[in-house]
């Protein structure tokens, strides 16, 4: 199925992004950015965090997951409604709304733009 090949590079993509702000972070380097002034300020302020975890790591754990699921579900054909479905679902849409606040915050309140976190949040959209 074509369209759970497109999920699986976009949610692998996703992990990367995240992935790459992790390392970053965890080694104390400065991201690259070209569109925003300073994507430290966005990956750094208090808005990166939930519930106390780094959104990067949220991230790597939604995409991992996201990779998994239409990866295994793609490569195996199937076709369904399960709880796990409906997981995956709900997963997916309050992943798009906390990227969508997200975004918001880094247009409204930051006035900063850090265009791997508006990468991760088209991946995550898609």
């Amino acid at each position: 199925m074509p369209q759970y090949i497109g999920i699986t590079i976009s949610a692998l993509l996703g992990f990367a992004i995240a992935f790459y702000i992790f390392y970053k972070k965890s080694r104390q380097e400065k991201l690259v950015c070209i569109i925003g002034e300073d994507c430290n300020k966005v990956v750094e302020s208090q808005y990166s965090k939930l519930g106390g975890i780094r959104l990067e790591v949220l991230g790597m754990i939604y995409y991992g997951l996201i990779a998994l699921y239409y990866g295994v579900d793609g490569a195996l054909l199937q076709n369904g409604f399960s709880l796990v479905d409906n997981a995956v679902a709900i997963a997916s849409i309050l992943a798009f709304l906390l990227s969508l606040y997200l975004t918001m915050i880094q247009f409204v309140v930051l006035r900063d733009l850090c265009e791997w976190c508006l990468a991760s949040g088209i991946l995550s959209t898609i």
